[in-house]
């Protein structure tokens, strides 16, 4: 299982991606806390170990551009959250604030995933299945 991290498709600049990825991070821990929410790094592996040998797995990522209303809304939780983001200046906060208006900058949001899978009828009982996600993960 991995922490799930900011997708940064764009940047106008490698400073501005370091940026938004530091203060992504700081939201995410924020509102998941120190766990986060996660995902499986290979579900395959996981599916296969379990006896689904049929399955199918969809990915989707909505994207969001600088200037549109996902980005607005990051700026606004930054701004809501800033008294409790201790690992950036108000400085950064502000910049972070500009490159959310930034048509340069794209940003993967929600990722959403459809699986679709089948137990081998000739599967082996198995008594306990560990949750492919931790319980309290958003996805």
């Amino acid at each position: 299982i991995t922490p799930t991290p900011p997708r940064i498709y764009r940047a106008p600049d490698d400073e501005s991606g370091t940026l938004i990825h530091t203060v992504m991070q700081q939201v995410h821990y924020a509102l998941t806390g120190p766990h986060g929410a996660t995902w499986t790094t290979d579900p395959e592996t996981l599916l296969v170990g379990h006896g689904m040998v049929k399955h199918c797995i969809h990915t989707g990522t909505e994207t969001w551009t600088g200037g549109g209303p996902g980005c607005r809304l990051l700026a606004d939780i930054v701004a809501h959250l800033r008294p409790s983001l201790t690992d950036f200046t108000d400085a950064d906060a502000d910049r972070f604030a500009d490159l959310m208006t930034d048509p340069r900058v794209l940003l993967g949001s929600y990722e959403s995933r459809v699986i679709h899978a089948r137990e081998r009828r000739d599967a082996p009982a198995v008594t306990s299945r560990p949750a492919a996600t931790p319980e309290g993960a958003h996805r």
